[in-house]
């Protein structure tokens, strides 16, 4: 039994340092809510918001962690994007995780406040709404 669980770990490692080896990004846009009750209401179609930052972000690493753990806990993780969404927030709101530093450093240079409800965070087309709990897909704002 041991065997078999180590050799399938092996294979579980193997999958992740070829899943390591195709660099994968997403185009990453911020806008920020300009509304301040947009922090207690949340996100609502309409009131202006800001472009606060676009920038590349590297998958590649969390992408190989994140197969590698489902396979391993046969569980769903909510998805890439919830995975990368996370990512973000942390880092905008000074905790990044290791290897994101850069983020938080970029983010807090600019001036900008932390991310917060009502806020908007865009994956290449798909658009997200900050919620009190969670991420809201909507529709590209105007």
């Amino acid at each position: 039994m041991f065997h078999h669980a180590r050799r399938s770990l092996a294979r579980l490692v193997l999958i992740a340092v070829h899943t390591l080896r195709r660099r994968q990004s997403v185009l990453v846009t911020v806008y920020l809510a300009n509304d301040p009750l947009a922090m207690l209401t949340g996100y609502t179609p309409g009131p202006p918001i800001t472009l606060a930052d676009r920038f590349d972000l590297d998958l590649t690493p969390r992408l190989a962690d994140t197969a590698l753990l489902e396979r391993v806990f046969a569980r769903d993780t909510g998805g890439p994007d919830d995975i990368v969404l996370g990512r973000i927030f942390d880092a905008l709101n000074d905790h990044p995780e290791p290897g994101d530093e850069h983020l938080t450093a970029r983010w807090y240079r600019g001036g900008r406040r932390p991310l917060s409800v009502g806020d908007v965070v865009a994956l290449g087309p798909r658009h997200y709404a900050c919620a009190a709990i969670g991420w809201e897909p909507i529709a590209r704002p105007n």
